[in-house]
């Protein structure tokens, strides 16, 4: 009796010590293993209106290492035993930003002529991210027909910079050619106001 009473002890014990949870799996690989078989799920983080207002359900202090999603500033936060932090990440936006309303015409485009040579639109960019390489990429205008932008081949270098593409063609009325842009997987769109001749 004595022998079978210890051999129950000790295999609870070594289930208490050693013991995993898996949610979605039977071989879990870590404390806590959160798996779905056909990798279509993700995590959701317990939501709260503010971090500082999250509350042990157990009572007393919240737990070192807590972490929760704080409606409030739309960003996921943790507790570390004394104070919560900072936002660990907020929105999700793109590494690469293109300001198409600071485009930058060097020479006007007037109605009916070719685009005199050496014409060209520069537009401002901000890089967040790596470096980016692409290869020449043209644009037709939109609109106002019958010109292109060209973005020669080139690198997008991480911080500020400026892209310049050059304008060629005959637009075919007055008004505005639209050119809509999509580099590095980021859109927007610029403006060549075409003019008459005076």
């Amino acid at each position: 009796m004595i022998k079978k009473l210890l051999t129950g002890l000790n295999l609870l014990v070594f289930i208490t010590v050693f013991s995993q949870s898996g949610i979605g799996t039977h071989t879990p690989e870590g404390a806590l293993d959160i798996s779905y078989p056909d990798n279509e799920w993700g995590l959701v983080l317990p939501h709260v209106d503010q971090a500082e207002n999250t509350k042990n359900p157990m009572g007393g202090n919240v737990k070192k290492g807590t972490i929760v999603y704080d409606s409030k500033e739309d960003c996921i936060r943790y507790f570390n035993g004394d104070k919560w932090s900072g936002c660990l990440l907020r929105g999700i936006t793109d590494p690469i930003k293109l300001d198409c309303s600071s485009a930058v015409l060097s020479k006007d485009v007037i109605i009916n002529y070719p685009v005199s040579t050496q014409t060209t639109v520069s537009i401002p960019y901000s890089n967040l991210g790596v470096d980016f390489d692409y290869g020449e990429t043209p644009f037709l205008s939109q609109n106002v027909t019958g010109l292109m932008a060209v973005l020669p081949s080139g690198s997008i270098k991480k911080g500020p910079g400026v892209l310049v593409f050059s304008i060629s063609g005959t637009p075919s009325a007055k008004g505005e050619a639209k050119f809509s842009l999509s580099i590095a997987g980021v859109t927007c769109e610029f403006v060549i106001t075409v003019k008459e001749l005076y």
